[in-house]
């Protein structure tokens, strides 16, 4: 029997139902006289699925060399491949193609691999269409984080990116901003891709340490215990750890970034030359600390810094209602002037040691003041204040201080009293005008009297006063009216006759 093979078909030889082999195209001649069989199949893009046919005739070397197969397992999938592009995907079995006129090649992928991907050639992985994959754009101020069912698979660098959606990949874009990363769980596990290991700086901060962190050679602040991971794509970060454990490294910070730490880090304080400065940690007095600027890391620590003024000190006791003792209420104004001699001891003993001071002073002004009549508190005052500044010096060891000044300021009277003592005044002063009054009339009497013996023994004196009188009344005369001129200048004669 003679059988003829098309290019596009392949014959199989059977005898007596077994195979023989594969029949290439051309004219073949099988006797059936000897029991021998052709069937012709056409060569075609179906898949070849009968399973037993493909055991059989895969003894034969030109059908294995005309064909592509591949065997998936259950935890396995198939890409399929139609010259370098995707064409499907197979499950799991043995499939054959017809490798003749197209050329068909697999991907195994083993779906229980944490990157199940990663063998897939990024040409076939851009040829799979949706909604096995999605297309993802990632910007230059973004990058895109792989996950597969939540695990971290890689980092995604700027430009389109294909995710296997198939495969169960997702995307998740983050910008690349200046804020540290909040997770550091997060960073440890995006870390182990080099991509993002290469994208962040890095630092640890142990117990007992802060870091300086610098942004492009710009001091930004400080940072606590952690990690912490910074983009340093379009910015560089530097990080210099401080040990906190020890006070004197705070030496080695520029002023300006200490001026800026939080004080729940570290404790900063200025000493003027007038101040006593004491320095306590955990509620115990270390030293006492010199003029200038210091700085204490906390640490974990109470650190405390209590300062008193040095200088002369005024303390005002004002608006003291006060009886004397003939029970006249008397308001007094009274100040007094300290130093602080031993600053330590006034922090162990006080706590307000300012409103103890005043107490005293107030207690030490009623016991004078209560002790004197209205009258000599008026005019002793100067006297009273001095015995209060002695009474304050005896109590100058117990309050730790040096009393320097004690006076009384004003000593404002009850309404009642005021007006008494203005009558009193007034009838003081009205008697002194009447005494000056009286002293002057007799001294106006006694120029009299003794002009008056001056004119009585001298004639020519007394014609000088007549006459200054006589000018006296001419000055107030204005005109003269005259009626009988006879005789007028005999008499004006006779008045200016001497």
């Amino acid at each position: 029997m003679k059988v003829a093979i098309n290019e596009n078909e392949r014959g199989f030889l059977f005898r007596d139902s077994r195979f023989v082999r594969m029949l290439a195209p051309g004219k073949h001649f099988a006797p059936s006289l000897l029991g021998y069989k052709t069937i012709v199949e056409p060569v075609g893009d179906e898949p070849l699925s009968d399973e037993a046919a493909l055991a059989v005739y895969g003894r034969d070397e030109k059908f294995l060399a005309a064909t592509a197969r591949v065997e998936v397992n259950d935890e396995q999938i198939a890409l399929h491949c139609v010259n370098g592009r995707f064409a499907g995907i197979l499950r799991t079995g043995m499939h054959a193609y017809w490798n003749i006129f197209k050329r068909h090649s697999f991907i195994i992928i083993n779906m229980s691999d944490e990157d199940p991907a990663a063998g897939i050639p990024s040409s076939v992985l851009a040829s799979i269409p949706d909604p096995y994959c999605k297309r993802v754009h990632i910007k230059d101020d973004e990058r895109g984080f792989i996950f597969r069912h939540g695990r971290f698979i890689r980092m995604l660098m700027p430009g389109l990116n294909v995710i296997p959606a198939f495969l169960g990949y997702s995307c998740k874009e983050r910008d690349v901003d200046d804020e540290p990363f909040a997770d550091a769980v997060e960073v440890a596990k995006f870390s182990k891709d080099k991509n993002f290991s290469d994208s962040v700086d890095r630092t640890e901060i142990m117990d007992g340490q802060i870091a300086l962190h610098y942004v492009d050679g710009r001091y930004s602040g400080i940072l606590e215990k952690g990690a912490y991971a910074f983009w340093n794509i379009f910015k560089r970060h530097e990080f210099r750890i401080i040990d906190i454990t020890d006070d004197m490294s705070a030496r080695d910070i520029p002023p300006y970034v200490l001026e800026g730490m939080p004080r729940d880090v570290c404790l900063r304080a200025k000493v003027e030359d007038w101040q006593a400065a004491l320095l306590y940690i955990n509620g115990t007095f270390i030293r006492k600390l010199p003029s200038g600027t210091h700085c204490f890391w906390r640490n974990g620590r109470d650190v405390s810094i209590s300062s008193y003024d040095m200088r002369a000190v005024q303390l005002d006791i004002s608006g003291q209602e006060i009886l004397t003792s003939d029970k006249v209420a008397l308001r007094v104004n009274f100040v007094c002037t300290y130093r602080i001699t031993d600053p330590l001891a006034v922090n162990a003993r006080f706590k307000d040691h300012g409103a103890q001071l005043y107490a005293t002073a107030q207690l030490a002004l009623r016991e004078m003041l209560g002790g004197v009549r209205f009258d000599e508190a008026l005019e002793t005052k100067d006297v009273i204040a001095a015995r209060v500044l002695a009474l304050l010096k005896q109590r100058e060891g117990e309050l730790s201080v040096e009393f320097l000044s004690a006076g009384m300021k004003d000593i404002i009277l009850p309404g009642e009293i005021r007006e008494i003592m203005n009558t009193v005044l007034v009838a003081e002063k009205r008697a002194q005008a009447n005494v000056i009054t009286r002293r002057e009339e007799v001294a106006s009497t006694r120029s009299l009297l003794n002009t008056a013996k001056l004119m009585d023994e001298n004639a020519t004196l007394y014609k000088l006063k007549e006459l200054e009188y006589l000018e006296r009344i001419c000055d107030k005369v204005d005109s003269i009216k005259v009626n009988n001129a006879s005789g007028l200048l005999e008499q004006l004669g006779s008045l200016m006759k001497v």
